[in-house]
């Protein structure tokens, strides 16, 4: 019963684990450019950096483990 939805769960967090690595990727990558980055930089012209992390879920993998967790939910009520 409880397999179904650890999969689609293992599954759901899937684009949110991509997302957070594209993210780290850029902080490196921004990071180890910093000496070119700041290289014009002053009081006057003050260097920036921003950096965003947007984390979504897949809506068709939460849809899947949300009827996971309904079919499971009838399954142990039939059960009893």
């Amino acid at each position: 019963i409880f397999g179904e939805i650890l999969e689609c769960a293992a599954v759901m967090m899937d684009q949110p684990l991509l997302q957070m690595r594209g993210f780290i990727d850029q902080v490196v990558d921004q990071f180890s450019r910093l000496p070119e980055i700041t290289a014009g930089a002053g009081e006057e012209n003050p260097t920036r950096l921003e950096l965003n992390l947007l984390v979504t879920l897949d809506e068709a993998a939460e849809e899947r483990h949300q009827q996971a967790v309904k079919r499971a939910q009838r399954e142990l009520k039939r059960g009893r």
